[in-house]
């Protein structure tokens, strides 16, 4: 294998695929809606929280957005924390799928199957299903409260 002029890594057969730079400059292109979220959410959850999980969990998610920022502030100088960024999104996602979870099974009701069903989503959907928890059926559940 072999790079063509474009950046494109070239394989013994001809065909084509994509390079690492390609890779990071999407990555990097999604990167600002990402802090703009988790600030959002962060400073929303601050605002809003009434119980000190929500208030915890937003300043974590403030936490989380001034340490990707600050991530990609050292990548312009240094290509290799690239491969921090990615274990920071892998374990912050971890990090709020656990936090989703627990949250399910320690304050959704009892009645009917739904701490099952969810608890089933967000176990076998992972971070989509913790998301979907945390936008629909969080703030029903914390309004009926």
């Amino acid at each position: 294998m072999d790079e063509n002029a474009n950046g494109l890594v070239v394989d013994a057969i001809g065909g084509s695929s994509y390079s690492a730079s390609v890779l990071e400059a999407a990555i990097l292109g999604v990167l600002p809606i990402v802090v703009i979220a988790l600030l959002w959410v962060g400073i929303r959850g601050i605002r809003r929280g009434q119980d000190p999980t929500t208030r915890l969990a937003a300043k974590g998610a403030v936490v989380a957005a001034s340490i990707i920022l600050l991530t990609i502030a050292l990548g312009m100088l240094m290509p290799v924390v690239f491969l921090l960024l990615m274990f920071e999104f892998a374990l912050f996602g971890t990090l709020f799928w656990v936090w989703m979870l627990i949250d399910c099974v320690t304050n959704e009701s009892n009645i009917g199957n739904d701490k099952l069903i969810w608890v089933i989503i967000i176990l076998f959907t992972n971070l989509m299903g913790a998301l979907l928890y945390y936008f629909v059926r969080r703030p029903t559940r914390l309004s009926l409260a």
